[in-house]
């Protein structure tokens, strides 16, 4: 190319780091003549990607500016390799704790009453999309909070004016079939806008 700018620079880095040529990709990284917050992430990505979480610690603080995409990679990647509770203080330094933010604690906390606590913090702060409404349905569904998920797939729609897909049904299904509530969740499934499949059949045997 007659000339490589930034975009260029970083277009070919994105490809090496996401493909797993680690070497060209920090050797590229370390011959641009400038680089911007995308440069970065690629290399911190990579880093996360590879599951060394040292080596992207040691890039996040030389990193001479942090935009939210670098604070939720580094997230993602204490919830992967430190669980939630290393997650949780890594959030809690977090300068803007955005809805990605959230999401992804909420995956860290899984299927267990902590993500329920944690999700009626959030809600407290930014609007739940449909996928964190997934995560906390699913994990009442686990720790036998069935009313209490049913509670929630009415929330949603009155309160936060989310439309439950079908998947947010099926987590209501599985929490009342896990609870013993076989005939309800029988009813739900008569009566939802959805028509059901292998998936709500499989919810109701208890598979």
């Amino acid at each position: 190319m007659p000339h490589r700018d930034t975009t260029s620079w970083n277009t070919i880095l994105a490809a090496h780091a996401t493909s797993g040529d680690d070497n060209r990709a920090l050797a590229l990284f370390h011959s641009m003549p400038q680089r911007n917050p995308q440069s970065w992430n690629a290399i911190l990505a990579m880093h996360c990607s590879n599951r060394d979480i040292d080596a992207a610690r040691s890039l996040f603080a030389a990193m001479p500016c942090r935009d939210a995409i670098a604070w939720n990679t580094m997230l993602a990647a204490h919830a992967q390799m430190g669980g939630p509770n290393r997650a949780k203080k890594f959030f809690d330094a977090m300068p803007d704790q955005t809805l990605a933010s959230w999401a992804t604690l909420l995956c860290a906390y899984g299927h267990t009453d902590g993500a329920v606590a944690l999700f009626d913090l959030a809600k407290c702060t930014v609007s739940p999309d449909a996928v964190c409404w997934v995560l906390v349905l699913n994990a009442c569904s686990h720790s036998g909070r069935c009313f209490l998920a049913g509670s929630y797939l009415r929330s949603m729609a009155y309160d936060f004016a989310v439309r439950p897909t079908k998947q947010h049904y099926n987590c209501i299904v599985d929490a009342l079939a896990r609870g013993g509530y076989v005939a309800e969740a029988h009813e739900l499934v008569a009566e939802m806008p959805f028509v059901p499949d292998s998936l709500e059949w499989t919810c109701l045997r208890g598979d």
